[in-house]
C-alpha cells in the first residue's frame, strides 16, 4: 500500500517538473542587442612649459669672436641703438667755390638742389634729385670727361647712412633738354656747368655730394671733397 502512495506521488511530481519545464522553454526571450566594442583612447602626455624672458632693453648684435688664448668660441656682447637721429649738416652757399685738391674747383651754381617727382616724362623709382654743378680746371690743363664714379649722394635714412649712385641716363637727359654740357664734355679752365640727376629715397636727408672727379685715364680720383648740399622739395 505504501509502495502504490510512492509511485502515485513520483508520478505527480514528475508531470509537475515537465509542465514546468515545458512552460519556461515556451517563454519568448527578448533579442539581446550587441554592446558597442570599447576602444582605449590614446593616452595624453602632458609636454613641459618654457618661460621665456621678455627683453626690456635695446637690441643686442652677439658678435662670435675666438680667443687667442683658448679654443672654445667665446661671446662678445655689443650693443646696438638703431634710428640714431644724426647731426644736422650746414649746407654751403650758391656760387661757393671749393677747391678740389690742387687741379680743379667745385661749386653749386644757377638753383638749389631741388627734389621732384618726374623729369618730363621720366619717372624716379623715389625721386629725382636735380644738382647744377659748376667745375673748372684750376690750371692751364683741361681734364677729361669724368667716369659717372665721380658723384655720389650720401645722405641718411632712417637713421642709417646711405648712399646713391649718379643716374647718367637721366643726367644726359636732363642736359639735352636745356642743351647744357653733359659728363661727356673736356673741363677747361673757363669751366663746365652741366646737370646731376639722382634716384633718391623720398625720406632721405642730410644729403652731400661726394665729388671725387675720375677720368678715363686715371686709376685714383684726383681729389674728394664732400659738399652739404640745401634741398627745395618740389
Amino acid at each position: 500500500m505504501n509502495m502504490k502512495r510512492t509511485i502515485i506521488w513520483a508520478g505527480i511530481l514528475f508531470v509537475g517538473i515537465f509542465r514546468s519545464v515545458s512552460a519556461q522553454s515556451s517563454v519568448n526571450l527578448s533579442t539581446l542587442t550587441p554592446l558597442p566594442t570599447y576602444t582605449p583612447a590614446p593616452t595624453y602626455t602632458a609636454l613641459p612649459t618654457y618661460t621665456f624672458p621678455i627683453p626690456t632693453e635695446p637690441p643686442t648684435q652677439i658678435v662670435p669672436t675666438k680667443s687667442p688664448t683658448a679654443e672654445k668660441l667665446q661671446i662678445a656682447y655689443v650693443t646696438v641703438t638703431p634710428y640714431l637721429s644724426p647731426t644736422g649738416l650746414v649746407p654751403i652757399a650758391l656760387d661757393q667755390e671749393i677747391p678740389c685738391g690742387e687741379k680743379m674747383s667745385v661749386k653749386l651754381t644757377y638753383m638749389v638742389p631741388k627734389i621732384q617727382a618726374t623729369l618730363s616724362e621720366h619717372f624716379p623709382i623715389g625721386r629725382f634729385l636735380m644738382v647744377y654743378l659748376g667745375m673748372r680746371s684750376l690750371t692751364n690743363d683741361t681734364i677729361g670727361p669724368l667716369k659717372s664714379e665721380s658723384f655720389t649722394i650720401a645722405g641718411s635714412l632712417y637713421g642709417r647712412n646711405v648712399t646713391v649712385m649718379l643716374d647718367r641716363g637721366n643726367s644726359d637727359y636732363a642736359n639735352s633738354r636745356w642743351e647744357t654740357p653733359n659728363l661727356n664734355s673736356k673741363i677747361g679752365k673757363n669751366g663746365l656747368e652741366t646737370f646731376l640727376i639722382f634716384d633718391v629715397h623720398p625720406e632721405m636727408t642730410n644729403f652731400e655730394l661726394v665729388f671725387t672727379p675720375l677720368t678715363e685715364n686715371d686709376e685714383e680720383p684726383l681729389c674728394e671733397v664732400r659738399i652739404p648740399l640745401p634741398i627745395q622739395r618740389h
